[in-house]
């Protein structure tokens, strides 16, 4: 998986679990537990990549929204703990 996050990249993360595993299952617990966590923990980077190589407006750039690794955890968390409950809330119409 190829990730362009400033920081510690999922690759990184990954490479590393073993050491940092404790670390960030503590931290989605406090997460779920609804404490606060730290705001830099959720920031996220926007990337402005080239369309083109002749620069002449702000539409010759692709922006791109870059999530840091305990953001996407987090998200996966939340989607795996109300997946039972969507069906319950979202009528069919």
């Amino acid at each position: 998986m190829r990730s362009w996050t400033r920081g510690f990249s999922g690759h990184f993360s990954l490479s590393y679990w073993d050491i940092i595993e404790e670390d960030i299952v503590a931290a989605a617990g406090v997460f779920l537990q609804g404490l606060s966590l730290p705001k830099a923990i959720f920031s996220v980077s926007l990337i402005l990549i080239l369309k083109t190589d002749n620069l002449a407006t702000f539409s010759d750039f692709r922006p791109i929204s870059i999530c840091k690794f305990f953001n996407i955890i987090i998200t996966k968390i939340m989607v795996k703990c109300m997946a039972h409950l969507l069906p319950k809330i979202i009528s069919i119409e």
